[in-house]
């Protein structure tokens, strides 16, 4: 008799549906590996360097032959036919959307705040102060979490998202006229940030919901 596995792994997997599932892990792995490379590296390589164009091209082949594999399989690991039903495509589009605008927030912000002044544009700020700088976005963030939640009861979760992204929106806009000093960046980034926990919160509920009811049979006639 074969020794059972360690508890912290579990069962073995075995049989045609997980070998399937293993070839298709594999190859979304290496397609999205070659894709973030290629992304991540194209300014230090050359955006025209054989090894960025390979990656690219790579990760387009095998991404391309993973949808289709997965489109064919009887038992496939994500359900691609759910995600493009307008349902649940719209409310993935507003999600990458409105991550960019937060995450780019989070990017910029302590980048001008830390930069020379010698620049034109940078703040001359210690990773300290530049931190301190941030720290009232992160406390509107997390008193505000519970504003999502309340306005999807209310309102529902695309008048939550439309505002959300309206915020944001304006956040980058001030931005414009602000980052030129250190309290006024700061002012910028609370704007932005105060919708990271509350109006941007159906991005994800509602992403799941949506793809529940995508699922969901729908009802024929005869049905009850």
């Amino acid at each position: 008799m074969a020794p059972a596995p360690p508890p912290c792994l579990g069962p073995r997997r075995s049989g045609p549906r997980w070998a399937r599932r293993r070839r298709s892990t594999f190859a979304l792995s290496v397609g999205l590996l070659c894709f973030l490379l290629a992304v991540s590296k194209g300014a230090t390589w050359g955006w025209t360097a054989a090894s960025t164009l390979g990656c690219f091209v790579v990760a387009v082949v095998t991404l391309g032959a993973w949808g289709w594999w997965e489109l064919r399989t009887p038992d496939p690991l994500a359900d691609l036919r759910t995600t493009v039903r307008p349902q649940v495509l719209l409310t993935n589009v507003a999600s990458i959307f409105t991550g960019i605008g937060m995450y780019a927030t989070m990017l910029i912000t302590p980048q001008i705040l830390m930069l020379p002044t010698q620049t034109g544009y940078g703040l001359g700020q210690s990773m300290l102060a530049a931190g301190l700088w941030m720290l009232p976005g992160g406390l509107i963030q997390v008193f505000l979490s519970p504003v999502g939640g309340k306005l999807i009861d209310s309102r529902g979760a695309k008048f939550t998202l439309a505002v959300g992204a309206t915020v944001i929106a304006l956040g980058h806009v001030a931005a414009l006229f602000l980052m030129g000093t250190a309290p006024g960046l700061m002012t910028a980034h609370m704007i932005t940030r105060r919708v990271w926990g509350s109006p941007t919160a159906p991005c994800r509920p509602s992403s799941w919901e949506s793809s529940r009811v995508a699922r969901r049979p729908r009802p024929t006639a005869s049905t009850p």
